[in-house]
């Protein structure tokens, strides 16, 4: 009776994970959903944090428009350069790859190193167009990070940019005002 119950009990609760009530996220033009065991813990106009409700995982969503020119690639290599100059032990694990989220291209990595004395890995994708350039970060204590990369790729995956037209001298004057 009791391996009835089990499976039953099973079935009942794949069906209601999978059904689980999904979040959007929405930071400038990108949108991303999550579902209800992370929250939001940190939000303002140009980061949204994450917080997963029963461990150490979070994914921070960030945008930021530059002065400066930037593709993916030259974006992905400006994180990591921050990143080796303030934490001990950086380094990488494997190279970059190339991701296409619903018909997004983004350039992914994955890294750890010491923070505060605490191990920690990350897997970090950004997209940019010109000056304006996404991020999706996923940080967990090193023990940790298998633990929670299923259900943060899962949310990495739901990320989706419109299509945008290039406009140059939109974007300069954007940066620059008036000529």
């Amino acid at each position: 009776m009791d391996g009835i119950y089990c499976f039953f009990n099973a079935i009942v609760k794949g069906i209601t994970d999978h059904l689980e009530t999904k979040n959007e996220l929405v930071l400038h033009d990108l949108k991303v959903e999550y579902p209800a065991n992370w929250i939001k813990t940190s939000t303002d106009s140009d980061a949204i944090i994450l917080d997963k409700i029963s461990g150490k995982g979070r994914i921070a969503v960030t945008y930021f428009t530059s002065n400066f020119y930037y593709n993916s690639t030259s974006a992905l290599n400006a994180f990591i350069n921050e990143y080796e100059e303030s934490w001990d032990q950086f380094e990488t694990i494997g190279t970059m790859q190339d991701v296409t989220l619903n018909d997004t291209r983004w350039k992914k990595i994955e890294f750890c190193g010491i923070v505060n004395g605490e191990n920690r890995r990350c897997m970090q994708m950004v997209h940019a167009t010109d000056y304006d350039v996404y991020s999706l970060l996923y940080l967990s204590t090193e023990k940790n990070f298998s633990k929670y990369l299923d259900e943060a790729n899962e949310i990495f995956d739901s990320a989706y940019l419109p299509p945008k037209e290039i406009n140059t001298d939109a974007i300069k004057q954007k940066i620059l005002g008036e000529w």
